[in-house]
């Protein structure tokens, strides 16, 4: 039979494995748990610059079109009220873009 001072010490030995196991547990399933949120940030943040891209491509993309055509449109010698008809700008706004092409027009 076991002294109660052994019993003392015995159960002290099984609080402390307990708890460090608990500990050790809590630890782990804390960093598992940061390594998914970093994971799901940076989908998150791809998905995100993806459709920022995209829309950013697609400005981009129109803005080049609108040029095109009035440089086409300016070496055709099509009136700015033509091209602000075909752009939907406004005649400064056309006017800007003509200033801008300076040689460009071909």
């Amino acid at each position: 039979m076991m002294e109660p001072r052994e019993k003392y010490e015995d159960s002290k030995k099984n609080y402390r494995d307990i708890k460090n196991c608990m500990d050790t547990a809590f630890k782990e399933g804390k960093e598992a748990g940061k390594e998914e949120e970093l994971k799901q940030g940076e989908i998150e943040g791809l998905k995100k610059g993806r459709i920022e891209g995209l829309k950013k491509g697609r400005i981009e993309g129109k803005k080049a079109i609108i040029i095109d055509v009035i440089r086409k449109g300016v070496s055709k010698d099509i009136s700015i009220e033509t091209l602000t008809d075909l752009t939907g700008l406004t005649e400064n706004e056309v006017l800007d873009i003509i200033s801008t092409l300076g040689n460009d027009v071909k």
